[in-house]
Protein backbone atom coordinates (compact mmCIF):
# COMPACT_ATOMS: atom_id res chain seq x y z
CA UNK A 1 0.00 0.00 0.00
CA UNK A 2 1.44 3.31 -1.07
CA UNK A 3 1.31 6.29 1.29
CA UNK A 4 -0.06 9.64 0.20
CA UNK A 5 2.07 12.73 0.56
CA UNK A 6 -0.10 15.67 1.63
CA UNK A 7 0.60 19.24 2.62
CA UNK A 8 -0.89 20.06 6.03
CA UNK A 9 -2.63 23.44 6.28
CA UNK A 10 -4.17 25.31 9.20
CA UNK A 11 -7.70 26.80 9.19
CA UNK A 12 -6.42 29.91 7.34
CA UNK A 13 -4.79 27.82 4.60
CA UNK A 14 -1.23 28.45 5.82
CA UNK A 15 1.13 25.55 5.18
CA UNK A 16 2.24 23.67 8.31
CA UNK A 17 5.49 21.71 8.54
CA UNK A 18 5.44 19.23 11.45
CA UNK A 19 8.52 18.76 13.60
CA UNK A 20 10.17 15.40 13.03
CA UNK A 21 13.52 13.64 13.31
CA UNK A 22 15.74 12.49 10.46
CA UNK A 23 15.54 8.95 11.88
CA UNK A 24 11.76 9.04 11.29
CA UNK A 25 12.01 10.12 7.64
CA UNK A 26 12.35 7.22 5.27
CA UNK A 27 13.65 7.38 1.74
CA UNK A 28 11.35 6.25 -1.10
CA UNK A 29 12.73 2.70 -0.86
CA UNK A 30 11.10 2.43 2.60
CA UNK A 31 14.27 0.95 4.11
CA UNK A 32 16.78 3.78 4.34
CA UNK A 33 16.47 6.86 6.58
CA UNK A 34 17.59 10.45 6.07
CA UNK A 35 19.54 10.15 9.34
CA UNK A 36 21.72 7.29 8.07
CA UNK A 37 22.49 9.05 4.81
CA UNK A 38 23.36 12.33 6.52
CA UNK A 39 25.53 10.63 9.14
CA UNK A 40 27.50 8.82 6.45
CA UNK A 41 28.03 12.09 4.58
CA UNK A 42 29.06 14.04 7.69
CA UNK A 43 31.20 11.36 9.37
CA UNK A 44 33.38 10.49 6.38
CA UNK A 45 34.77 7.54 8.38
CA UNK A 46 34.97 5.28 5.35
CA UNK A 47 36.98 2.12 4.79
CA UNK A 48 37.71 1.30 1.14
CA UNK A 49 38.98 -2.11 0.01
CA UNK A 50 39.75 -3.67 -3.35
CA UNK A 51 38.94 -7.39 -2.98
CA UNK A 52 39.79 -8.05 -6.65
CA UNK A 53 40.52 -6.21 -9.91
CA UNK A 54 36.84 -5.68 -10.73
CA UNK A 55 35.40 -4.67 -7.35
CA UNK A 56 35.60 -1.79 -4.86
CA UNK A 57 33.95 -2.12 -1.44
CA UNK A 58 33.32 1.05 0.54
CA UNK A 59 32.19 0.56 4.17
CA UNK A 60 30.57 3.70 5.57
CA UNK A 61 30.41 4.93 9.18
CA UNK A 62 26.92 3.46 9.64
CA UNK A 63 28.11 0.00 8.65
CA UNK A 64 26.43 0.27 5.26
CA UNK A 65 28.42 -0.84 2.24
CA UNK A 66 28.62 0.37 -1.33
CA UNK A 67 29.97 -2.32 -3.67
CA UNK A 68 31.08 -1.09 -7.08
CA UNK A 69 31.61 -3.80 -9.73
CA UNK A 70 33.03 -3.32 -13.21
CA UNK A 71 31.12 -5.83 -15.35
CA UNK A 72 32.34 -7.70 -18.45
CA UNK A 73 29.97 -5.75 -20.73
CA UNK A 74 31.63 -2.46 -19.69
CA UNK A 75 28.83 -1.35 -17.38
CA UNK A 76 29.27 -0.42 -13.73
CA UNK A 77 27.02 -1.92 -11.04
CA UNK A 78 26.74 -0.20 -7.65
CA UNK A 79 24.96 -2.08 -4.85
CA UNK A 80 24.21 -0.29 -1.58
CA UNK A 81 23.47 -2.47 1.47
CA UNK A 82 22.64 -1.49 5.04
CA UNK A 83 24.52 -2.71 8.11
CA UNK A 84 22.33 -5.86 8.14
CA UNK A 85 23.29 -6.71 4.54
CA UNK A 86 19.84 -5.74 3.23
CA UNK A 87 20.03 -4.34 -0.32
CA UNK A 88 18.87 -0.72 -0.35
CA UNK A 89 19.60 0.12 -3.97
CA UNK A 90 21.16 -1.29 -7.12
CA UNK A 91 22.31 1.19 -9.75
CA UNK A 92 23.74 0.18 -13.13
CA UNK A 93 25.55 2.68 -15.35
CA UNK A 94 25.70 1.68 -19.01
CA UNK A 95 27.82 3.24 -21.74
CA UNK A 96 25.77 3.03 -24.92
CA UNK A 97 27.09 2.56 -28.48
CA UNK A 98 25.90 6.04 -29.50
CA UNK A 99 28.13 7.61 -26.83
CA UNK A 100 25.32 8.27 -24.38
CA UNK A 101 25.21 7.02 -20.80
CA UNK A 102 22.14 5.52 -19.15
CA UNK A 103 21.64 4.85 -15.45
CA UNK A 104 19.13 2.26 -14.30
CA UNK A 105 18.06 2.11 -10.67
CA UNK A 106 16.48 -1.05 -9.25
CA UNK A 107 12.74 -0.52 -9.81
CA UNK A 108 11.90 -1.72 -6.29
CA UNK A 109 13.45 1.50 -4.98
CA UNK A 110 11.21 3.80 -6.98
CA UNK A 111 7.90 4.74 -5.43
CA UNK A 112 5.05 6.74 -6.87
CA UNK A 113 4.19 9.80 -4.79
CA UNK A 114 0.78 11.39 -4.80
CA UNK A 115 1.03 15.10 -4.03
CA UNK A 116 -2.02 17.00 -2.84
CA UNK A 117 -2.42 20.70 -2.21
Amino acid sequence: MSAKVRQIKDKDGTKIYPVTKASACFMPNGKDTVERILNDEIDQDTDITFPDATKIVKTLASGSTVITEFLDDGSIKETTKDENDVVLQIKVTKFNEDGSISIDIDPEDEEEDENDG
